[in-house]
């Protein structure tokens, strides 16, 4: 028998490349993440601009009364707040939370990303102004932002300070919202950039969709190939007792 080790299939392989040069190394990265956030302040302030730009505001003749004014003035205000609250929680998020190394190519992806989804949000917003904003459809948008934006940091802080620790350095954490979800920052993500496009219109919603699907396809299996390699002996089980994305359903 040889004692050379088996080769690995050429899909595993290049999946390990991709999870050990995203996941595997450890560095501040400060200026890709200033990057990231200085995109997210320009969308936000750009957004915000044109969401209150009488100018902008006149290429769209839809506004028959004050009953309109009040529902855009209300409909815009609700998003730029989302805007504001995202850039001061990922602000934290990005500076406190993600240890990982990050390069400058991802850090302009993420630009062009973030800059398709505000512009998007304000676009469709600006257009269905017309359109009465209802207090269920308010609900349920601040809801999901809310309960998104919860599981999104809260799960970062709670796994932070259980890391923190000694007893627990090296250890898998399963705990609080990962109990019911393997990924519960992509899942509050989903949750959230849906509640932000039910405020702006439903055809906004194939933005959390394309999210969901990056996710699926692309994220968890690069994360979750890194994470079965450093937590190997605790991995297997908690893979099969909690789903990978949405609680309870997958």
């Amino acid at each position: 028998m040889s004692d050379k080790e088996p080769l690995l299939d050429p899909k595993k392989k290049k999946l390990n490349e991709v999870s050990k040069e995203i996941y595997g190394s450890k560095t501040p990265s400060l200026a890709p993440k200033l990057i990231v956030l200085l995109s997210i302040a320009l969308n936000v302030a750009v957004t915000s601009i044109l969401f209150f730009s009488e100018a902008f505001r006149n290429r769209f003749k839809r506004f028959k009364s004050n009953d309109f004014h009040l529902t855009a003035l209300s409909r815009r205000i609700v998003l730029v707040t989302y805007g504001g609250v995202y850039f001061l929680r990922l602000s934290f998020s990005t500076m406190f939370f993600v240890k990982r190394k990050m390069k400058y190519q991802e850090s302009f992806t993420i630009f062009v990303w973030l800059s398709i989804i505000f512009n998007s949000f304000c676009c469709f917003a600006v257009g269905n102004s017309y359109n009465n904003l209802l207090w269920l459809q308010l609900g349920l948008s601040i809801a999901f932002y809310l309960i998104g934006s919860i599981f999104n940091t809260g799960s970062e802080l709670m796994r932070h300070f259980w890391k923190k620790k000694p007893e627990n350095k090296g250890k898998l954490y399963t705990r609080g919202f990962n109990s019911i979800t393997r990924h519960p920052n992509y899942f509050g993500d989903v949750l959230l950039f849906s509640g932000w496009a039910i405020a702006a219109g439903w055809w906004t919603l194939y933005i959390p969709l394309l999210m969901f699907s990056f996710f699926v396809f692309f994220n968890i299996g690069v994360l979750e190939n890194y994470l079965s390699e450093h937590y190997s002996e605790e991995w297997g089980d908690y893979k099969k007792r909690v789903k990978s994305l949405i609680p309870f359903v997958l």
